[in-house]
């Protein structure tokens, strides 16, 4: 069985979410992620990113996943490991540390949140082999940031 998995990346400032609505409808999987060297990322994941995806997402029960990113550094690190955690359990979200840079746990992210849309029966009603996951894989790929 194949999947085709989109993938939407949203990392502007939040002066421009009002243009980002419509990728949270009919998402299946949304990932949230952060720096952990920037504390006021962290935070605008409940004070903005998760108000927004709330009130304008389509499927209730979307598999949400925080990412901390950024955790090579951890000298620079402002967000613990058990905040972290405590906040994605509050939220009811998966919780992966990655670093880009390093290329770990990168591809991780994206598997267990792949894995976990496909164990949740509620999203495959009335989809073939197109999910509409937003931040997950897609077969050719785009980004707006570098």
């Amino acid at each position: 069985m194949h999947f085709l998995v989109g993938i939407t990346p949203i990392c502007v400032s939040d002066s421009f979410l009002c243009f980002y609505v419509a990728y949270y409808r009919g998402a299946h999987g949304i990932i949230y992620v952060f720096d952990v060297t920037r504390r006021e990322t962290f935070e605008s994941l409940g004070d903005i990113w998760m108000h927004e995806v709330n009130m304008y997402s389509t499927i209730s029960d979307s598999i949400k996943m925080i990412v901390a990113n950024k955790t090579d550094l951890e000298d620079l690190r402002e967000v613990t490991r058990s905040e972290c955690i405590d906040f994605a359990k509050k939220h009811g979200c998966l919780y992966v540390e990655t670093s880009a840079k390093d290329n770990v746990a990168v591809g991780q992210a994206f598997e267990e949140l792949v894995m976990k849309v496909l164990d949740t029966p509620s999203l495959l009603e009335g989809h073939s082999n197109t999910l509409g996951l937003k931040n997950g894989l897609e077969a050719q790929s785009s980004s707006c940031c570098s």
